[in-house]
């Protein structure tokens, strides 16, 4: 085998060694951007979730029952009445 074609041979082992690590990447990157797209709709659930248990608060305190016991909830210490939400 001639000094050439040992050299070509090297680099077309080099660029083989190289596709595999360029095919291992990518299939790393993939799995990274399904774990990151999972994460980003788990995420967005827990929002909607909170922005839920944010409305049913706000309709609670803005009920009649909430302002009719205001005053047994100072009486009692859980809450000094304080504010127009209190």
């Amino acid at each position: 085998m001639t000094a050439e074609s040992q050299e070509l041979e090297l680099a077309r082992q080099q660029l083989r060694a190289q596709r595999r690590e360029l095919s291992h990447l990518a299939e790393r990157v993939s799995e990274l951007t399904r774990a990151i797209e999972e994460e980003r709709l788990a995420l967005a659930a827990a929002e909607r979730r909170a922005d839920r248990y944010i409305d049913q608060l706000r309709a609670l305190r803005e009920s009649t029952s909430w302002r009719v016991t205001r005053p047994l909830r100072a009486v009692r210490g859980r809450r000094a009445p304080t504010g127009p939400d209190a």
